[in-house]
């Protein structure tokens, strides 16, 4: 498209987005209905003219520009979650920041590398000296449970604080799923391998060693666990024992159940709307596994 053709379009939706805004505070609810759909249509483009009038004279226009600002914020934060849960592998850590942006769109994650940095830095001095998974599962239990008194959520289970990656690390508590993802950043900064073990409502961390490789419990401050005793939860909760709920399973396994942990808390909030959101992106991510799954 030659350079005039691209600055009549660029000046025709600048154009369209100005006389969309100026309905913002129109008495029609219709009118306005109408306007914010094609707003968030125009996506990124009609931010300049939503700008401006979140500064204008009228109260309501003001107030009704806010909000659909917030409402393309919001989209633009789920389509980043979509591209992490679309991935080949997704990563945990990414997939999980982006989850937070929906509490917290304005969230910097660098304090977040910072304090994980801090604390790899003090786990991988200990756990670099040796190659055996019982002294590298300490050298993390010791410095995250015990020292630091990272571990299990008190108060509302499903609160969205014991979910979100920002807030459980500063409160140093939260879901099983949320500690053993924390403990497991800090273990990869160190140098330590370990893997995710999908237990049913419990996940669990397996550290692994040289030769060895021992499981522990982050929500229960990094106590050690046997495969007995996973197998015992099983069969205490009413679960048939699967050999896949003992194995390490890739990262997407956890980040599409967190999705499902926030689309449970949303609902039991009343947050109808964020609810249908996250289920709405686990509907399409199971259709597109069997669609994968009829190809292959």
């Amino acid at each position: 498209m030659p350079l005039s053709d691209l600055q009549r379009h660029d000046s025709a939706v600048r154009t369209r987005t100005a006389a969309l805004v100026s309905l913002l505070g129109d008495d029609s609810e219709q009118v306005r209905d109408t306007v914010r759909k094609e707003l968030l249509a125009l996506r990124k483009a009609a931010l300049p003219a939503l700008n401006a009038a979140t500064r204008s004279t009228d109260a309501a226009t003001r107030g009704r520009a806010r909000t659909i600002r917030a409402e393309l914020g919001r989209e633009r934060i789920l389509r980043g979650l979509y591209r992490q849960l679309l991935r080949p592998q997704p990563r945990l850590e990414r997939g999980l920041l982006a989850l937070a942006r929906l509490e917290d769109p304005h969230l910097d994650p660098r304090p977040l590398w910072q304090e994980l940095d801090a604390m790899a830095h003090v786990v991988g001095a200990r756990a670099r000296l040796s190659g055996d998974a019982t002294e590298r599962a300490l050298a993390l239990s010791d410095h995250l449970g015990k020292t630091l008194g990272f571990g299990g959520s008190k108060g509302n289970y499903h609160d969205a604080c014991n979910i979100h990656l920002h807030t459980a690390l500063r409160a140093r508590q939260g879901m099983p799923l949320t500690m053993c993802a924390i403990w497991s950043f800090v273990a990869k900064r160190a140098g330590v391998r370990t893997g995710l073990i999908p237990l049913p409502g419990h996940v669990m961390l397996r550290v692994h060693g040289e030769s060895n490789a021992v499981i522990i419990d982050p929500y229960h401050k990094g106590v050690v666990r046997s495969d007995r005793d996973l197998k015992r939860y099983l069969r205490e909760n009413g679960v048939n024992f699967d050999p896949a709920y003992l194995r390490d399973a890739p990262e997407g396994v956890f980040l599409r159940r967190q999705v499902a942990n926030l689309a449970r808390s949303t609902e039991l909030r009343g947050l109808h709307t964020q609810s249908r959101e996250l289920m709405k992106a686990l509907a399409f991510l199971e259709r597109r596994s069997v669609r994968v799954a009829k190809t292959t």
